[in-house]
């Protein structure tokens, strides 16, 4: 791994913000959700839509694991959008939703940044223009244009003038359809009269515009489209009638995934407890909160549903800090010359501790808060060879519902 990009990982973690590539050794813990992620997966590849709410506090890992789901989907073929709410977009208006979802898309061939629309098909027209059958491509492509005429007529038949521009080398030509497929409005009118097109997304056609899109790409060998959303509980702070919109339109996603007619697409939205419990959270609109559902409590011993819409993020316990410690600590040691007295166990406890002094619940302490000090103390080593705090094995042990430490020295 190279030194600027260990770099950027660690100094992601010291600030407590998810970095925006992650080793797959720091993935750790939540098997049972990815297992359950790895079946919406599967369905969604085999023409499931389906739409999951990821639903834990702060710092409890819901940025990562939509990272690690992108990363995940991606290597399977997937298309993938990864968007966020902020003071710009509150997914209550659907023009700004497509426009986000366009503008935000990654796919495998392309690494290390978004993809732009031709980079979805420069494999496809490649293939188009190199196949020595020119009825075969004819043949390929008219299928294609007839199977989205299905979904939007102005779709269908702007993206037939895109593929001819592109195969023809006119620049001018495909990147104006292929800016006005994605949402962009500032098109010049003589390029789009020359093409063929009026209007733009709108509100009215922005759903026929996604289900064209979804077809499309599986119709070119790609197995779906996972939209990932984060930050979706700041929705909850807007006014009433934005909140209100942009539940409307979740209930619309959650429709047309669940009925089909978004052709294998997999939502992932994440936010806060509060986005459901809150007083202006999902419950205020009715028709919303009733298709989440009103699952059983997540903590209740063996009564866990993953495969409910909602899927609760608890706290990540002992053994998963202690593998991110391991994980972490051999990372640094590649970029840091470290030499650790103790061993990965009583580095572990001595986060911990760190945080019962502190007065945390150890049984709430979430990822983020760990990784934050858990550099910390790793900084400290480093840079301090002669501490005498961190030369010391540290033993923690569960007594009467409370935790204990102990140290014991190491000579040397």
């Amino acid at each position: 791994m190279q030194s600027t990009h260990l770099t950027s990982i660690l100094n992601a973690y010291k600030n407590g913000v998810v970095p925006a590539t992650i080793p797959k050794s720091l993935f750790v813990g939540r098997e049972e959700e990815q297992s359950e992620f790895k079946r919406c997966f599967k369905n969604t590849a085999d023409g499931i839509s389906c739409i999951k709410w990821i639903v834990g506090e702060y710092g409890t890992g819901k940025t990562f694991m939509l990272h690690q789901l992108k990363e995940d989907a991606l290597k399977d073929d997937f298309i993938v959008s990864h968007i966020q709410i902020d003071k710009t977009f509150r997914f209550n208006n659907l023009e700004q939703m497509y426009y986000r979802i366009m503008h935000n898309l990654f796919v495998k061939s392309v690494t290390g940044r978004k993809c732009s629309f031709d980079d979805l098909f420069d494999i496809w027209i490649e293939n188009l223009q190199n196949t020595p059958n020119r009825a075969q491509s004819a043949e390929e492509l008219n299928r294609v244009i007839v199977t989205l005429n299905r979904f939007n007529n102005a779709f269908s038949r702007s993206f037939l003038a895109y593929i001819r521009a592109r195969i023809k080398k006119d620049h001018a030509i495909s990147e104006a359809v292929a800016a006005w497929i994605t949402g962009e409005k500032n098109i010049p009118a003589s390029l789009k009269k020359q093409v063929g097109i009026v209007g733009g997304v709108d509100k009215f056609n922005m759903m026929d515009f996604m289900r064209a899109f979804t077809h499309l790409i599986t119709l070119l060998g790609y197995k779906g489209f996972v939209v990932l959303v984060d930050e979706l509980d700041l929705i909850i702070e807007e006014r009433k009638d934005i909140r209100l919109n942009a539940y409307a339109n979740l209930r619309q996603i959650i429709d047309l995934t669940s009925t089909g007619e978004l052709n294998q697409t997999f939502f992932v939205l994440s936010g806060t407890p509060r986005l459901i419990h809150d007083e202006k959270g999902v419950g205020s609109y009715g028709a919303l909160a009733q298709r989440l559902g009103h699952a059983i409590d997540p903590k209740r011993k063996n009564m866990g549903d993953l495969r409910q819409p909602i899927l609760w993020l608890s706290p990540l316990g002992d053994a998963a800090f202690l593998e991110f410690t391991r994980a972490l600590s051999k990372l640094y040691a590649h970029h840091y010359p470290l030499e650790l007295k103790i061993s990965t166990e009583s580095l572990k406890n001595w986060v911990l501790l760190s945080y019962h002094k502190e007065g945390t619940d150890l049984k709430m302490l979430t990822f983020r808060d760990f990784s934050t000090k858990l550099l910390e103390i790793l900084d400290i080593i480093q840079q301090n060879p002669d501490n005498n705090v961190f030369r010391s094995e540290l033993l923690a042990s569960q007594q009467n519902g409370q935790m204990i430490f102990k140290t014991k020295s190491i000579s040397g």
